[in-house]
């Protein structure tokens, strides 16, 4: 009876051991995520006309859109693609004296080391980095626009479970926007636009991902 109830726990812990991850070398999933960021941001304005310059900090909100695929280099470690779109909300501008809109696209890359791993659960803490377009209206009527390239990253902390293959994931995170020399169009005489922005911050997403293998 005692060897019987010896074996039937070495079953008990060789199914467990053995029971398939959430994440695993090999597997490849896809992701889409909505979050929402509380950015502080640093923009530089000039006025070419007048050769002045004027500094505007303080916060502006976004939120954005992203989808990632990622695939198991190592039953922890994770590499994908991701890519975001970015949505700014202004409010009115105390150097244009406008209420501007402001977007980016950005595409990077990503690097997961997936912590804790169970059959519905993975827990992980990542790092992602990219370039990114940025665009930026005025809203002046005169069509006054200020774009450029830059590079954005982020460190997260992400937790997902899973239905089988389907799931759900809540990340949480720090994202930061670069961009050093933004050109622009449309710049009436005498008009101050932004030629410099650089953002930090905090941000919450939410999403679904499905691991097709």
């Amino acid at each position: 009876m005692k060897k019987l109830s010896v074996l039937l726990l070495g079953l008990a812990l060789t199914q467990f051991v053995n029971a398939q991850k959430s994440f695993y070398s090999g597997a490849f999933l896809i992701s889409a995520n909505y979050g929402v960021d509380g950015n502080v941001t640093n923009q530089h304005y000039f006025n070419p006309s007048e050769n002045s310059a004027q500094t505007l900090n303080g916060t502006t909100p976004a939120s954005n859109f992203n989808a990632t695929a990622e695939v198991g280099v190592l039953n922890w470690l994770g590499l994908g693609l991701i890519a975001r779109f970015d949505n700014y909300y202004m409010t009115n501008n105390q150097v244009t004296n406008t209420t501007p809109s402001a977007g980016a696209v950005d595409l990077g890359g990503t690097v997961n080391i997936h912590v804790i791993r169970f059959t519905h659960l993975d827990l992980l803490a990542g790092y992602d980095w990219g370039v990114s377009q940025f665009t930026y209206h005025t809203n002046d009527g005169f069509g006054t626009k200020a774009y450029g390239n830059g590079t954005w990253s982020d460190i997260h902390a992400t937790g997902r479970i899973y239905f089988d293959r389907f799931g759900v994931n809540l990340s949480l995170y720090a994202p930061t926007m670069n961009y050093n020399n933004l050109q622009n169009s449309g710049t009436p005489a005498g008009t101050y636009i932004v030629n410099y922005w650089k953002s930090t911050g905090y941000g919450a997403s939410v999403g679904l991902q499905y691991r097709l293998f």
